[in-house]
């Protein structure tokens, strides 16, 4: 039984490895630069934990992170997404 799965498993490689291969180069090099032209997204708490100096002690980080949920942002996002989240909440950071 372990031989079929190898080698069904095998050949499954090579046909990824073929199509691989019919790919042109110039679409691969082109998809690269798109990649690292996006902004990092971080969590939450990362970018909470960057702003919390900016941000007025008086604004909890549940309550924030409760009108994100209910606005719908995702907890992992860039940290302009966070900023602009935080904008609409009422908060502008300096």
């Amino acid at each position: 039984m372990a031989k079929k799965n190898r080698q069904a498993k095998e050949m499954e490689l090579d046909v990824t490895e073929e199509v691989m291969e019919a790919a042109p180069q110039e679409e691969i090099a082109a998809e690269e630069p798109k990649k690292r032209a996006e902004a990092p997204q971080v969590h939450f708490d990362g970018w909470y934990a960057a702003r919390a100096a900016a941000i007025p002690a008086i604004h909890k980080k549940e309550i924030i992170k409760a009108d994100f949920k209910g606005r719908k942002v995702p907890m992992i996002a860039t940290m302009k997404e966070f900023d602009e989240a935080l904008k609409m909440y009422g908060v502008k950071l300096a």
